[in-house]
């Protein structure tokens, strides 16, 4: 049974082969700068991460959507995604229709 592409096996750097497609995910700018988000240890930080990496993220999601060949992409985008939906919620005291933290 095949495994779903995930940020996990990303960031685990899970390539078996070289022409893996979680190995060209590895290759996307918008990774790299997601995994700072999820580095974060400080919550003034982790606000600015999560704000200037969120529109990064949605414009490569809009970018690849009707594409079959990143099918995996999106779905690791919309794992990042839900990923910094949580950790706004969690981290930073977010509700559905808050805006910016108080900080």
């Amino acid at each position: 049974m095949k495994s779903q592409p995930s940020v996990q096996n990303v960031q685990e750097n899970d390539t078996q082969s070289p022409s893996s497609p979680l190995q060209s995910l590895q290759a996307q700018p918008w990774l790299r700068q997601y995994q700072a988000v999820i580095r974060e240890t400080d919550e003034k930080l982790l606000w600015r991460r999560i704000e200037s990496t969120e529109p990064i993220l949605l414009t490569r999601l809009d970018a690849v959507r009707d594409d079959q060949d990143y099918a995996s992409e999106r779905e690791v985008l919309n794992e990042a995604l839900a990923v910094l939906d949580l950790l706004k919620r969690n981290r930073l005291g977010f509700h559905k229709a808050d805006g910016a933290p108080a900080l």
